[in-house]
């Protein structure tokens, strides 16, 4: 597969987002903020926790936050 290449600005710009977006968040507390350099945007997601916060947020009715750990 092909990959498409990120540039570090829209790195730091999709890390400075959702740092902004799920700040108050308590159950993401130990996530974030995320670095706005290097890989910890990747790496952020790794357990799925962040993702599922974030689909949550597009679609409340598609996740069951209780069992997000």
């Amino acid at each position: 597969m092909e990959q498409i290449p990120i540039s570090p600005s829209q790195v730091a710009t999709y890390a400075k987002l959702i740092n902004i977006i799920l700040a108050d968040d308590e159950d993401l507390k130990d996530y974030l903020p995320i670095k706005c350099d290097g890989e910890s945007l990747f790496h952020a997601f790794d357990n799925g926790v962040l993702l599922c916060k974030i689909v949550y947020l597009i679609d409340p009715d598609s996740i069951d936050v209780r069992v997000i750990k």
